[in-house]
């Protein structure tokens, strides 16, 4: 990644969107939990994060956790109830109304398009 020390929220949207560019959709999915990786603990850094909705009895969502469980242990993706205050707040923000759901929220936990 190419970004300056202290990249705006613009600049990390940018790279969001060139991590988006990849046909595979799991290149794409690599490329982002790269640059949060890179970013996270950065002090005033907009850093983007991986979040998985998901809901109670709901099986494609236990699929997809299933499929996902390596990178839910290291903390590159983490899931979120959808029913708890702040899955319910995402799903509202973000007109999400399907579980599972993996998105790429922005530090305000708006999805980065």
């Amino acid at each position: 990644m190419a970004l300056p020390p202290r990249p705006s929220e613009l600049e990390v949207q940018a790279e969001v969107q060139t991590c988006y560019n990849h046909e595979d959709d799991e290149l794409a999915l690599s490329c982002i939990k790269e640059l949060a990786a890179e970013l996270r603990g950065q002090a005033d850094v907009c850093a983007p994060r991986v979040v998985m909705l998901t809901r109670d009895g709901c099986a494609p969502c236990a699929e997809e956790k299933r499929l996902r469980q390596d990178d839910i242990a290291s903390g590159a993706i983490e899931v979120v109830e959808i029913t708890t205050p702040r899955g319910a707040a995402i799903a509202q923000k973000n007109e999400i109304d399907w579980t599972p759901a993996v998105l790429v929220l922005d530090c305000h936990e708006a999805v980065i398009e």
